[in-house]
């Protein structure tokens, strides 16, 4: 089978760790597949000939399923026709502010891929139950929950809980994940303190998963503000750690004790190893994937009002970004630091059914890939 993988990595590491186990994925269900990517930021017109060629075309999780997905998030061709193989989302997401999905509809447009996705394929993969809601608040009921490709570490999948329970006294290195909201930036700086102060860890080490210079994927202005945090982090004596443009920098994180962070990805990445994790929900995504590994306890930050959504979605359409400027840093921090207390006094219960869900949610992910088989014998 030759499969053409659809790519949304460009510099954040969280992406190519998707892309990267979506494959792996793949490969272990067909071992003797041939699979090549194609990037699914720009256009496909160049290369349709080739992908043509291929028995199905799979886009490969990250969050896709947004209200202007086609053209403008994925570009892909003028004419859907044209593209000849069956196309197929495997544990794909939405994007939303928190964790309402009232007021998202997707455009004409789009609609016309999700028809396209739905017909082709064995229901919608999607990375949560979030994005099931949302689906089917558009109209769609095929969504089909597989969690995200990034949960499953093949070394790893079968185990249903962490490596070991870290106590209190064990916690000597921490991880600390960067925000992907620069407005976040303070909240992650308290977030550093109030773990030292907590732990007393001999090692922090503070991740940047897209760095902190500028290039064609980060602007001036954020690079400066990523800088900022990051010579702060080292004037705190943190190690700091770039690990932008590929998936190879999460192995770091297997040094570490415990990760405490914003990267959903990193969260992922721990849990998916068995290694104690604790997110700080930035928006839907974090509160998507926290809600789906069946944590009670959400360490979100506060949910905008209606108001503030709307503003949200417009700044974030000019390139800006305003979401959750708004909060009590310290509640938060204190909050979060209580909870992930309360979790190590009382051996991780909720992490370790959070591996459990993992674990389980693994067989739904195989049935989902297994009908890659049925639809290009179909095709055939």
């Amino acid at each position: 089978m030759r499969i053409a993988l659809l790519s949304g990595a460009d510099k954040n590491a969280g992406d190519f760790l998707i892309v990267d186990r979506t494959e792996s994925l793949l490969k272990n269900r067909y071992p003797e597949s041939e699979i090549m990517r194609f990037d699914r930021n720009r256009p496909l017109d160049d290369v349709l000939g080739e992908i043509n060629n291929f028995d199905i075309v799979i886009f490969g999780g990250g969050p896709g399923y947004l209200p202007d997905m086609y053209p403008r998030m994925f570009p892909l061709v003028g004419d859907l026709a044209s593209i000849k193989p069956p196309m197929m989302a495997l544990g794909m997401g939405g994007y939303t502010p928190g964790r309402a999905i009232e007021d998202i509809r997707f455009s004409e447009r789009s609609r016309m891929l999700l028809d396209r996705l739905d017909g082709d394929s064995c229901g919608l993969g999607c990375r949560d139950k979030l994005t099931e809601r949302l689906l089917r608040a558009n109209g769609y009921d095929s969504g089909v929950f597989t969690g995200c490709p990034a949960w499953y570490d093949l070394e790893r999948v079968s185990q249903p809980a962490l490596q070991r329970n870290p106590a209190r006294q064990d916690i000597s290195r921490v991880a600390i994940s960067d925000p992907a909201r620069l407005s976040n930036i303070p909240l992650a700086k308290k977030l550093i303190c109030g773990i030292r102060e907590e732990y007393r860890p001999k090692e922090l080490v503070v991740v940047f998963h897209r760095g902190w210079t500028p290039d064609a994927f980060t602007d001036e202005s954020t690079a400066r503000a990523q800088d900022a945090f990051r010579k702060w982090a080292v004037s705190q004596g943190c190690e700091v750690v770039d690990i932008s443009y590929s998936s190879d920098g999460f192995g770091m994180y297997d040094t570490c004790d415990m990760h405490v962070g914003f990267r959903v990805h990193a969260h992922l990445y721990n849990l998916s190893r068995r290694k104690a994790s604790f997110l700080f929900e930035e928006d839907g995504r974090g509160y998507g994937a926290n809600e789906a590994l069946g944590y009670q306890t959400h360490l979100a930050l506060s949910e905008p009002a209606k108001i503030f959504r709307y503003a949200n979605a417009a700044i974030r359409r000019i390139g800006g970004s305003l979401a959750f400027g708004l909060r009590d840093h310290k509640a938060v921090i204190e909050r979060g630091i209580a909870f992930i207390g309360e979790e190590l006094d009382n051996g991780l219960p909720e992490t370790n059914n959070a591996c459990s869900v993992m674990r389980d949610t693994y067989s739904a992910m195989g049935r989902h890939i297994d009908g890659i088989a049925r639809k290009v014998h179909e095709r055939d």
